[in-house]
């Protein structure tokens, strides 16, 4: 599978996450999960019995899952509180002495929004009174992970079959946009307690050779929390996904400078070749500002521009 139709596949799954309440979602989780683990074997409610609160399980590993996916969890996380306790204590009650459980799963649709404090207090609360080896929420993200592990094959039994990138004119559906907008939409006021811990960059600007460029990317880097929250409530194809690119984007950039002859000093010029081409709406003050901002979190991490401490 090519990058490009992984992206329209992350796309088709991303839709389904969003669509998908209740037993819809029930049903996506396990087409996944069926395909995951041989093990896993799915619980169907049975009559009076129900599933006894065991959506699915391996009983070699003694893991258990069980689905919550409300149409907005962020309506009543009390609800989701009340339903872990209770379905925890219908689980261990039923389950126990079949296939003793060592990890318990709360499989929440949060839809990449993430969970709450309360969910994940009353998880560790559980941990610790049961002795559970592990007691954790498992997100939209950590299902995707999961599907993007499977072959091709697996994958597109899930999703469907995306068309041809190659067909497809005028729609970006490329992971590196759909972040450039949640920055967008996302972007605050820069606050003093920003400016305090923007981390130094003065030695890598000044080895890349970043002169008149170096005050939109210090600026850029107080703002880099935004794009941490959004990695960490996606999948991590989306962030090797938008790095890998970005680095591709920045080595040739930087192999084209080196063939033409050109030293470090060319740093400004890579720099804003590299904010045009990563920008999805050239031109467009926002969008070039969120750019910045994803370029100055990758700049942090040196996955783009050289790395002073690699230097001979």
């Amino acid at each position: 599978m090519s990058p490009e139709e992984r992206a329209l596949a992350r796309l088709l799954f991303k839709q389904k996450i969003l669509s998908s309440d209740g037993q819809t979602f029930e049903q996506l989780f396990t087409a996944v999960m069926e395909k995951s683990s041989k093990d896993f074997r799915q619980i169907k409610p049975q009559g009076e019995y129900g599933d006894r609160k065991n959506d699915g399980y391996d009983s070699k590993l003694g893991k258990y899952y069980q689905v919550y996916a409300p149409e907005d969890v962020a309506k009543s996380p009390a609800a989701a509180v009340s339903k872990i306790k209770r379905d925890f204590e219908g689980l261990k009650k039923q389950w126990q002495e079949i296939s003793p459980i060592r990890e318990f799963r709360f499989v929440l649709n949060d839809k990449y929004k993430g969970t709450f404090p309360t969910i994940e207090a009353e998880l560790a609360d559980i941990k610790q009174k049961h002795s559970v080896e592990e007691c954790c929420s498992w997100l939209a993200k950590d299902l995707e992970n999961e599907l993007f592990a499977l072959t091709d094959d697996e994958i597109y039994s899930v999703v469907g079959f995306p068309p041809d990138p190659g067909k497809i004119e005028l729609i970006d559906y490329s992971i590196l946009t759909e972040i450039i907008l949640h920055i967008m939409a996302a972007v605050a006021p820069v606050e003093f307690g920003q400016v305090l811990k923007v981390p130094n960059f003065d030695e890598k600007i000044k080895f890349n050779g970043l002169t008149a460029t170096a005050p939109l990317l210090i600026t850029a880097s107080y703002q880099t929390g935004i794009v941490d929250e959004y990695f960490s409530n996606n999948s991590l194809m989306s962030k090797q996904e938008v790095r890998d690119r970005l680095s591709d984007m920045y080595q040739s950039l930087r192999d084209q400078h080196n063939t033409n002859g050109n030293e470090i000093s060319s740093g400004d010029e890579i720099f804003f070749q590299l904010l045009s081409q990563a920008n999805p709406k050239v031109g467009d003050k926002r969008t070039q500002d969120a750019t910045l901002v994803l370029m100055a979190h990758f700049f942090e991490s040196c996955d783009i521009f050289d790395d002073p401490g690699e230097k001979e």
